[in-house]
């Protein structure tokens, strides 16, 4: 049986490679909070941790079109997260693994209408082991009220993943980062979203760079949720912010004390303009 593996983008029709262009090497303990997510031993996306046992990705990362054309998602025996390294070696001293136990897509995530709802949660196999080199997004609590100032028009943030580095196609060997700036024009119309462009005009970011967690001021305030992929041109970057489900926490008390005080998000839906369009692509 034949199955394609779907990703969907907004506004253009690109060619697909893979990760971040022209980045600078990530240290390592620097973003302990980023995992790469593997399918079939190859990098789709980044992932945030956000418990020892949970990771927050993009849903389209994990999902497939059947052979009766249906969305459905990847078997979680295909996929694997990697934590606590910036080589992908499992000689790293800081490296983790898991597979993933249950795979949990937005029940109203639909890619035939683009990136709404938008959201997957992978519940781990193995609970990580907290640490120097892996540990649990930062997250802007006690700013909410400011967040919207905070990630106004010219605020430099950061973005990271792995794969291509450069158009022909070469490979990195560590993890790759590079700044964007966020700037939204004054018509941007897509609630829970914001917009970045590169600061570097010969950076860009590629497909393996979706679902990686976006820094900005020393906080974790979303994820990279689709862009123009691959191009060396100002182009812009949409990011899903976490600003508006930090009032949804369907956690117990006892729950929340399991995790060691780490924050649990919840997501709700995001309502995209309907006037967005969506391309599809599929990967052999």
């Amino acid at each position: 049986m034949k199955i394609h593996v779907y990703l969907i983008l907004f506004f253009i029709r690109i060619r697909i490679t893979k990760s971040i262009l022209n980045g600078v090497a990530v240290a390592e303990k620097e973003y302990p909070f980023f995992v790469c997510i593997e399918l079939d031993s190859a990098v789709v996306c980044g992932g945030t941790i956000i418990t020892p046992s949970v990771v927050v990705t993009g849903a389209h990362c994990v999902i497939q079109m059947d052979k009766e054309k249906t969305f459905i998602p990847v078997e979680i025996n295909r996929l694997m997260v990697l934590a606590g390294t910036v080589t992908l070696d499992q000689s790293d001293q800081g490296y983790q693994e898991s597979q993933v136990d249950n795979l949990i897509i937005h029940e109203k995530f639909n890619p035939l209408h683009g990136m709404l709802n938008n959201i997957a949660i992978l519940d781990l196999t193995y609970d990580l082991l907290l640490d120097d080199w892996v540990n649990v997004a930062r997250e802007p609590t006690e700013l909410k009220n400011d967040w919207k100032q905070l990630v106004k028009n010219g605020t430099e943030c950061t973005v990271m993943g792995f794969g291509y580095i450069s158009v022909n196609k070469d490979l990195p060997t560590t993890l790759m980062k590079s700044l964007i700036s966020i700037s939204c024009p004054k018509d941007f119309i897509i609630s829970g979203y914001t917009c970045a462009v590169m600061t570097s005009p010969k950076s860009g970011l590629c497909l393996g760079d979706l679902g990686s967690p976006v820094v900005c001021l020393g906080y974790v305030y979303g994820f990279i949720s689709h862009s123009y992929l691959c191009q060396q041109e100002v182009l812009p970057v949409y990011i899903l912010l976490f600003e508006n489900y930090l009032d949804f926490l369907p956690i117990s008390t006892d729950t929340a004390s399991k995790i060691s005080g780490a924050v649990v998000f919840t997501f709700f839906l995001i309502q995209l303009s309907e006037k967005t369009s969506s391309l599809f692509y599929s990967i052999f």
